[in-house]
Parts: C-alpha cells; sequence; structure tokens
C-alpha cells in the first residue's frame, strides 16, 4: 500500500487510491483460479464498494496497458447489461449454468461494471454457488458470462484488444501465421453490434491504435510479447521508482530487444 501511495508523488496527485479487503476470497473462492486470489477478488469488489459508485473499470494487472483515456469507456451506455467488454475468442461455447449457448461472451481481463445491478444480483453469492462448474484458469471469466448470459454485452474492441501476435518473432520470422485474430468467431460476435470488426481484416486495423492492450498471448513478465509494448512498460516501470525491485523479480519485464 505504501509502495501504491508512494506514486502519487511519482506521476501524479490527481489521483485517489482506495483500498478494500476482499481476503475472505482467499477461502471461499480459493481454487477459482491458478493465477492467485486476486483473480477471485475482482469478483467481490463491486459489492464491496460505497453505494455512491455506480460503475468500475476492470482492469488486468501485469498484461494490460491503458494507453488513452478511459472516460469514454467509463461512460458507455449499459442498458441493461451488469456486465460489457470486449469479445473474446470464447463466444459461442456452451454455457454449463444457463444451458445455452453463449454468443455474447466478453474477455475477463477489462470489462465495464454496473455496481448498482451487481449489488441487487448479489453476483457474489452466485459465484459461491457456481464455483465448481468450471476449473482453472478461466473459472472466472466463464461465471460471469454464463451467469449473467442474459445482461452481457460488447465495447469495442479497442477496449481490450489483444496483440496481432504472442511476440516479435511471430511477426518477422513468421509472415505466413495467422494473427490471433482468426481465432475469433466473428459471424458470431459481429452480429451483436454495429461497431465491432465483422472481417479478419478489419481486426487487424484496430490493432494499431488500441485503448487497452491485453496481452494475454504473450507475457511481458515472462520475456514474451510484442517488444513496442514492453518498451511502454518499461517506461512506467522507470516512471514508478521501483525498476530494480520489478527487473529482480519479474526480469522478463525488462529485456531489451
Amino acid at each position: 500500500m505504501i509502495k501504491i501511495y508512494s506514486l502519487r508523488n511519482r506521476l501524479r496527485e490527481d489521483v485517489e487510491f482506495n483500498f478494500y479487503d476482499a481476503s475472505r476470497v482467499e477461502k471461499e473462492l480459493s481454487s477459482l483460479s491458478n493465477k492467485g486470489p486476486t483473480i477471485a477478488a475482482r469478483l467481490l469488489l463491486p459489492q464491496l464498494t460505497d453505494d455512491s459508485v455506480n460503475k468500475l473499470i476492470i482492469i488486468d494487472n501485469g498484461d494490460a496497458l491503458a494507453l488513452r483515456d478511459l472516460s469514454i469507456m467509463y461512460n458507455w451506455n449499459m442498458k441493461n447489461n451488469i456486465y460489457m467488454g470486449a469479445p473474446d475468442p470464447s463466444a459461442g461455447m456452451f454455457g454449463k449454468i444457463s444451458n445455452k449457448t453463449l454468443d455474447v461472451y466478453i474477455n475477463g481481463g477489462n470489462y465495464l461494471v454496473n455496481v448498482k445491478k451487481v449489488k441487487k444480483m448479489d453476483m457474489y453469492n452466485l459465484f459461491l454457488k457456481y464455483k465448481n462448474v468450471y476449473g482453472p484458469s478461466f473459472a472466472e471469466q466463464h461465471m460471469i458470462n454464463d451467469i449473467a448470459s442474459d445482461k452481457i454485452g460488447y465495447l469495442p474492441v479497442e477496449f481490450g484488444l489483444v496483440p496481432p501476435f504472442g511476440d516479435d518473432e511471430l511477426f518477422h520470422l513468421k509472415k505466413n501465421k495467422k494473427a490471433i485474430y482468426a481465432y475469433y468467431n466473428l459471424k458470431i460476435i459481429s452480429k451483436y453490434s454495429s461497431f465491432l470488426p465483422k472481417t479478419y481484416h478489419d481486426f487487424l486495423l484496430r490493432a494499431y491504435n488500441p485503448i487497452i492492450v491485453h496481452s494475454w498471448s504473450g507475457k511481458w513478465a515472462k520475456g514474451k510479447g510484442m517488444n513496442i509494448y514492453r518498451k511502454l512498460c518499461q517506461y512506467f516501470i522507470e516512471l514508478s521508482g521501483m525498476k530494480k525491485e520489478i527487473c529482480r523479480k519479474l526480469p522478463g519485464y525488462c529485456i531489451i530487444i
């Protein structure tokens, strides 16, 4: 907490940090993810916030970068939806809880939350009820999409766009290899909004100007991922004043290519 507070002096003063005790998830949802308790804590967070909070933007830590202003994302009209996010390649999977095909399926890395609706539906207790339906490592993401299946909406892919290639080698040495967007079911996702990509080429064009880039296909901390984004990570690591510690514990972030 002290380290995080120190970022106000290093980066900008007009930032407020709020901390919530979500330790109960370490027992109640201990088997949900093999990535640590933070994943499960995100499911509880909306119900821990003050009633004055209307929305939350959830952003992955470690493999996501917010490159531009997120106010458009925050102010997006959620209509009757509880969760909204960028489409995921799992769109079209069968939901074990809702017992139907999940044509609208968002990625669980970065998404918008209607806090009031989460509280009204008491979503956390539903997550507890169905915590054993899906195994790690995508149980959290599957449950969000399955339990709230009728109240899931798409945001533009720019709010959570995965880089086209998992690393620079795939881009430079294997020109014929398809970018990751080839794995999206465009026929399904494009039916549910006018702004989602309808072709593979359109997805590639969007990749040039993401608002949030989410490198789940190549983690910078593991020395993977596209170098252009690793350099941005390194820029913010330098600003944080924690470079030595971060490079020692997670050297993949600090690789220079």
